[in-house]
């Protein structure tokens, strides 16, 4: 277990540096009028930032699951269940995979 939390300790600590300094350099870069000329940038390290936070956190997530300690968010798995209930698929917000959906329209 220590192994364990060791590793999700080094995992969060990379992680959550990475995503620290790209917003930092973001925010820097909005202090100047070249800043806003170049919103791909901007938009890029945004981009950035959410891809580092999910890779970080399925990690993490992944780490604790080994040792059975991972979190289990209650009001999300009643919503997912409520979604299977209505016939919809709680991954994509549409209709379970092989339902037909007929418009009322």
């Amino acid at each position: 277990m220590r192994t364990t939390i060791t590793s999700m300790d080094g995992l969060s600590q990379g992680g959550f540096s990475e995503i620290a300094a790209i917003a930092k350099l973001a925010l820097k870069s909005l202090e100047t009028p070249d800043g806003y000329r170049s919103m791909d940038s901007i938009a890029s390290a945004l981009e950035s930032i959410c891809g580092k936070a999910e890779n970080t956190q399925n990690r993490i997530n992944a780490a604790a699951e080994q040792v059975g300690c991972n979190h289990v968010n209650d009001a999300e798995r009643r919503r997912w269940a409520a979604l299977r209930t209505m016939g919809w698929c709680p991954n994509c917000a549409g209709p379970a995979h092989g339902m037909v959906v007929v418009s009322r329209l």
